[in-house]
Order: C-alpha cells, then structure tokens, then sequence
C-alpha cells in the first residue's frame, strides 16, 4: 500500500473508534449551548482576544501535532515492518492489522488509566492488563513508540565518539548524588500549611490514618469555624489573618479592584524576610491565591476561562495518555495535573510533580514556606483512578484516602530534605461539605427546616463551617485547644512564634497566648445559583450565574464589579460563636434576623430575645451595619 494511503486508512481507523466519546461530548455541547444562552454575554469576540484564545490555540496546536506525529509514526512503523516480510499475504496482514493493534492498544491505556473518560470502552476497561490479548495488543504500541528511537540509533551509529560521549555524561548525571539540605542552622523556622478542600471532620479519621497519626502528636483545636465556607475567601482570611469584610473577598472570583488593598498578606511578610515562598495547589479554578499574595512560586494548573472549558471538554485518547509524563504540564498547563479535569486527574501524578518541583526550590540557606491545598475531596468527587457512582459520599471517601496518601508523599517528601528537622508545621481545611441535608430547628410555635447542599451557599451548617486547625512545633496553651479558633488565626499565631511583629491590627488572634473563653466571629455565604442547591448540574449553573462574569484581558473569569452590590444584597450574613448565632436568614421567603441555639436545636426571630444576647448584636452590628436596612437592632446612624 502506498504511504499516502496509509496514511488515511490510519486515520480512518482513528476516528472510527473516536466516534462513540466525541458523540457523548458533542452532545453536551449541544446540551450546553442549549441551557446557555446567556454565554453570549460574555462576548466572543472580546473574549478570543484575550489570553483565552492564545491559550485555546496553544492547546489545539499540541493536540493537532501529537495526533499528525502519532499517526505519522504508527503509519511508518507499519509500512518498515511490512518491508521485512517477503511472504505477500503475512505483508498485506501486517499492513492492515497492526494500524488496529496499535490503535486498539490506546484505547485499552485509556480505558485502564481513565475510566471516567469519554472514549472508555467497556470491553477494553475489563480486559486484564497482563493477559495475552492486552500483552499483544501494547506490544503493537511499543513496537511503534520505540520506532523513533530505532531511526535515531541508526543515524547515531554513524557517529559513534559523539554517542559514546553524550551516552557517559547521561550516566554521569543520572548516578551523581543528590545534595544533602541542612535546614537547622536557619534564622527562622520552615512554615508548612497544609490544606485540605472540603474536609469532614466526622469522616477524617477512619479514612485518613496517616493524617490522623500527625494529629495524634499536634495540638487539635476542637471548635474551629471558617467565617465564609468557599476556598477563594477562606484562604484569604488564613492568609491575611482578617475576615472577608476586611480583607475583601466577599466572592469567589471577585475582582481584584474590590480588595482591600492594604491587606498584608503573610507570604508577603515572609518573602521580606528571606523566605521562599511556595503555593501548590492542584485546583484554581475558582481561586486565584498566588503572585498577588505574595507567593513567588506556583505549583498547579493555570487559572481562567480556558480552565472551565478545557477541563470540562478536553477529552482525546492521545492527549490524555500524554498526561501521564512528567514534563505533560509543560505544554498542558491547563488540564495535566488538575483536578477541576476530573476525568484527566490522577492524585500519584501530582504528588510527583509536587515533590519534584518542591525539591529544585528548596535552598540551604533559605526558609521554606510552603502553603499546600489538596482539592481531591471536592465536588465533583469521582476522578481518573476511580469509577464515578452515584453515590456522592463513596466517592467522596475515596477522595480522602487518596488525599491522605499526597499528604505522606509531601511530608516523607520534606522528611528526607530535612525541612521539618526545625518547621512549624499546620494542617488545615477551608470548608467542609454537604449532601443535601436538612437540618430542623425548633421554634415557639412549629419546627423550621433547612435544606443545605455543597458548600458556601449557607451560614448555619456546621458540617460546612466547622474545619480542621492543627498544629505541630509551636508551643499552645492546653486551655485554647476546647476555645473558638478560626482561620483568621493562621497569620497570626505563624508571626508570633516567628516573632516577627507588625503594627497590623489582626482579626484574628495567635494561639500561642490565652485567648477569649468564647470569641464571636462574622460569618457569611456567597452567591449561590438553584443549579446548585440540590443535584449540581454544572450546565445550569453556568447558564444561571454567566451573565454576572466578564473575562480580563488575561483570560480569567471576574464578577463584574457593579453586579457586587446585588451580589450582596443577596448573601446570608451573621455572627457566631461556638454555641450561638445571630444570623439575617431567607426564611419562607421573607428575610429575617434569627437566634440560632445550637445546643438546644432552637431558632427564634422575637425581638426581644435577640436584643438580650447583647454581645451578638454589638457584633452584629460592627460587621454588617452596611447591610442590615431589614433590622431595627442596631443604631440607625
């Protein structure tokens, strides 16, 4: 068969199998593009001329090059093997046959690395990797994948003192030792946060034995509360140790012109005082925590509109399986290594990445802070190495045990660098989580229930705002670990031990001194769209909540800023503390302000006794004077 020829029969075979996962994509689309007309809202045109578009071409370009080169080999590799049989009939067979083996073979890969991906074949996915069928058909894909570097042999032999030297210095490098890192001769301690996405602390510990066994040696602090239950605003607060009407992120995706501009972050601080800083993450779809705040590192997949389209739609059979290198990142930043690409995401290949990276930062005569977020346990829950179910809590479990093993990676990781010889080290959560639970509160006359999903989109969940402080080489008054903590405390209580002291006045309190027996903090949710109030459906919400978006010139997606003052209008706010809230709650459609008694399950809109639990409502009104027209309880000025 001529070159040409084959050419296209390898391609047709390509496609062929590609049809039935690009007819599931492309009917989404269709679903989409259907459910979203709003998107037009965007503006396309605009759009494409931001760094979204470059970062769409850069991505159809890798995706057009490894398929023509994957092609382009499989076709040649077949065509040389066929020239080494003389019989025409075991030729033709060769000829015809091993395009499809090969082909075949990649699906196979796919099927078993990628079981949530479109192109998963049933078939394939059960048929065991070590038996002879799956044998024969990866040896058809070696076979091809090793014919390059037959081609290249071939000519290297011709020069054979350049080879023999290029081959010694490869030797050279792979078996040079590694060099030893000292950390204890410092003049500061490493700093180490680790975090954990949507963390529930009642199903921590039987999922999470490592995590726990860190815990069991840390000062736990049993009543820590998050002020706001989303990722964007909470690591803002761990970061700046004041509260979202402080630092300013009131939203996931607000625009950087509402920020407080004279938050003083932490790494920032850090980074004055010689510090590297470090932020490594494996989702920013909806937080951009990173150069802004002072990082000067960043490990994790690119953020913006690129990353909801790509890691929503990119599915190829031959990208993915690109994925799995090492160097993938480099020219997939958007979907290697990210957990919003679900489908795409396998937690052992970031946790490479992680340590890899990590390992060409780290410095012998510099500090480390390293600020970690894990995100396997967030919504949508499945990922590569697991089967999706319909049971969100199963999934989510795998999620934790998973997690737990990044976290021993990363610190055996560090153990053998000697970074946690002498380190504060922290583990955190942001949030926890809900699956559509009501929760029934008792009032004079009736009971009241509230339904809660997910996270953010309420303030009276504990199972969303009660999150994980734990810390391990600062020295913590026994008497704080039963007290309210909050993720204010973070910067802080860091800075005291560090005795590193500024004149910045901080919401939050350092742990390391005697705190206040039972301190009152805001509390507060974001937007939330219906779409995501009981079964997600990420379509919907897209469509529901796209109109409030605009794209900046770098391809990321911002809250237009004259939709915040509605935005705000519509969010639950209050304040709390460990027992007690004080909240302005929808209530059967009107807005109402609530005593909520969380010992006794009770929930109470009398104005008298809101008005006798005077520390909540001085609080209540130092936080959200600007928001509470609906409410008689606080000075009219």
């Amino acid at each position: 068969m001529k070159k040409k020829n084959h050419l296209i029969y390898c391609v047709f075979i390509l496609i062929l199998f590609s049809i039935p996962g690009y007819k599931e994509i492309i009917s989404e689309l269709l679903i989409a593009r259907d459910k979203s007309k709003n998107v037009q809202s965007l503006g396309f045109e605009a759009i494409l001329g931001t760094d979204f578009g470059m970062q769409l071409l850069q991505h159809a370009f890798i995706l057009i090059l490894l398929t023509i080169s994957s092609i382009y080999i499989l076709s040649s590799c077949t065509l040389k093997l066929s020239e080494l049989i003389s019989n025409k009939v075991y030729k033709k067979l060769i000829t015809y046959t091993f395009p499809v083996f090969s082909i075949l073979s990649i699906f196979l890969l796919n099927s078993k690395y990628f079981p949530n991906s479109s192109h998963y074949i049933t078939t394939l996915g059960n048929i065991d990797l070590y038996s002879p069928t799956s044998l024969l058909l990866i040896a058809c894909l070696i076979t091809c994948i090793l014919y390059p570097a037959y081609l290249i042999a071939n000519k290297a032999w011709e020069y054979k003192i350049p080879s023999i030297i290029l081959s010694g210095l490869f030797l050279l490098a792979m078996t040079s030792p590694e060099k030893s890192i000292e950390n204890t001769n410092k003049a500061y301690k490493n700093v180490i946060i680790i975090g954990i996405d949507s963390l529930r602390l009642d199903l921590m510990k039987d999922q999470m034995p490592y995590l726990s066994s860190w815990l069991e040696r840390s000062s736990v602090f049993k009543n820590s509360f998050t002020p706001f239950a989303r990722t964007f605003p909470a690591w803002s607060t761990i970061l700046s140790g004041s509260f979202p009407p402080n630092h300013g992120a009131r939203f996931n995706l607000i625009d950087e012109t509402l920020l407080n501009k004279e938050t003083k972050y932490l790494p920032e601080i850090l980074a004055d005082k010689n510090f590297k800083t470090v932020f490594a993450t494996d989702e920013r779809r909806f937080s951009y925590i990173g150069e802004e705040h002072g990082f000067e590192y960043i490990i994790g997949p690119r953020t913006g509109l690129s990353d909801f389209v790509l890691g929503q739609y990119s599915d190829n059979v031959i990208l993915n399986l690109f994925t799995l290198l090492p160097f993938s990142g480099t020219f997939l930043p958007i979907i290697a290594n990210n957990r919003a690409a679900a489908h795409l995401y396998r937690p052992d290949l970031f946790s490479r990445r992680l340590n890899r990276e990590l390992n060409s930062i780290i410095s012998e005569d510099q500090p480390l802070f390293l600020a970690s977020h894990f995100c396997l346990a967030h919504w949508p829950f499945y990922y590569a190495e697991k089967n999706k179910t319909n049971d969100k809590k199963t999934n989510y479990l795998h999620g934790l045990r998973d997690i737990d093993k990044q976290i021993e990676s990363l610190m055996n990781n560090l153990g053998e660098k000697r970074v946690l010889d002498n380190a504060i080290i922290i583990f955190i959560s942001d949030h926890g989580e809900s699956w559509q639970e009501t929760i029934t509160f008792n009032t004079k006359k009736s009971k009241i229930d509230f339904h809660t999903n997910g996270h953010g989109s309420n303030i009276i969940n504990n199972n969303e705002h009660k999150v994980l402080i734990s810390m391990n080489g600062l020295e913590i008054p026994n008497s704080n670990l039963d007290k309210t903590t909050t993720l204010a405390d973070i910067t802080p209580t860091i800075l005291d031990q560090l005795k590193l002291y500024t004149r910045i006045r901080y919401d939050g309190k350092p742990l390391t001194k005697n705190i206040q027996e039972n301190r009152v903090f805001p509390v507060e949710s974001g937007f939330t769209v219906k779409a995501i109030l009981n079964e997600i459906d990420i379509e919907k919400a897209l469509s529901q909540a796209i109109n409030r978006y605009t794209v900046n010139k770098s391809g990321e997606l911002r809250i237009k800023v004259n939709e915040t003052p509605f935005l705000l209008n519509g969010k639950e706010f209050g304040v709390r503390n460990k027992t007690k809230q004080l909240s302005s709650l929808l209530i059967k459609n009107k807005r109402e302000l609530a005593l909520i008694d969380y010992e006794n399950m009770t929930l109470s809109t009398e104005k008298k006794a809101i008005k006798q639990e005077t520390l909540l409502t001085s609080h209540y009104c130092k936080w959200f004077s600007d928001l509470n027209s609906e409410t008689s309880v606080c000075p009219t000025n």
